[in-house]
């Protein structure tokens, strides 16, 4: 087990440290000093940050660095006494491009090579994440993925011993595995626009579709309806709870349609709240697609 955040407090560190856990993620000299003091002789692995070209959900903004600055990172991790293990990235979650692994294993392999000129022999890659799963684009195979990620590493670190691999396919493994059904308690029309609003959103399983995240959504009875353009929202008083500015739904959606967001396995229940006191959605187990057929107030179902 990793700790793969690279932002932690002390505490969590000592905590991990304490049970055993001695694989940590760090993408600054800040991060190496906490866990060469409350984590000594542990794994450290630095995570090189990635374009996240072609991606829903770009991570390296936020986490990650360049080659240069990762290499000085592992050096200094050696001379605090920890064990300078690897090197991470993480080519931004839903990324529908496979080459982008061949560029990010590319990089992590300068880093390989840089370091072992010095005296430091990495020996552990973490590949991320990444894969993903079926929404509105159409998605390569999991064995695409994984034909370019191996023809990469015998490109890039074929001469690296015994090189030990992590990987998180994380949303790809799960995602299809719910879907989130919400009801429409609202429909309006300001000016010439044409406004929905549903009983589960930003703040109860929704969250990433801020960020421009796409769903395919279905409306109960009402697929292959003529469909324009509509603002979605969520039923809270925050402005910030609007799914999307602009969906094509049926024309003819009323009070009390069910909608389904499919493929809603990820990333959804664990951002879900209780904020202005709506109930974050329950999650039902059914057997399939007909089951979940049901007026359930913005419920996941797997």
């Amino acid at each position: 087990m990793s700790f793969g955040n690279t932002i932690k407090k002390v505490e969590d560190i000592a905590y991990a440290y304490s049970v055993g856990i001695d694989y940590y993620a760090v993408d600054s000299e800040m991060e190496v000093e906490k866990i060469a003091a409350h984590a000594p002789g542990s794994k450290v692995y630095g995570r090189i940050a990635t374009s996240g070209g072609d991606c829903d959900w770009p991570l390296s903004r936020k986490f990650g660095t360049d080659v240069n600055h990762v290499i000085s990172i592992m050096e200094y991790a050696a001379q605090l006494g920890l064990d300078a293990y690897g090197v991470s990235f993480h080519v931004g979650s839903q990324n529908y491009n496979v080459n982008s692994w061949d560029d990010a294993i590319s990089d992590a392999a300068e880093v390989f090579k840089i370091l072992r000129s010095r005296g430091i022999n990495l020996r552990m890659l973490n590949l991320g994440g990444g894969m993903p799963v079926k929404h509105i684009r159409e998605i390569k195979s999991v064995k695409a993925y994984g034909d370019i990620i191996n023809k990469a590493l015998d490109k890039y670190l074929s001469s690296v011993p015994n090189l030990e691999l992590f990987i998180e396919p994380g949303r790809s493994m799960v995602g299809n595995s719910a879907i989130l059904v919400s009801q429409v308690i609202l429909r309006s029309k300001k000016g010439n626009e044409n406004w929905v609003y549903i009983d589960a959103g930003v703040f109860h399983g929704l969250t990433e579709t801020i960020e421009g995240f796409r769903y395919e959504v279905l409306t109960e009875g009402k697929v292959d309806d003529t469909k324009i353009a509509f603002h979605l929202a969520g039923p809270t008083c925050d402005s910030v709870d609007t799914i999307y500015h602009e969906i094509d739904l049926p024309k003819n959606l009323g009070y009390g349609d069910i909608m389904y967001f499919i493929n809603a396995g990820a990333y959804t229940t664990e951002y879900a709240t209780n904020f202005n006191g709506i109930d974050a959605p329950r999650v039902l187990f059914v057997e399939d697609f007909i089951d979940a057929k049901m007026p359930v107030d913005g419920d996941f179902i797997e």
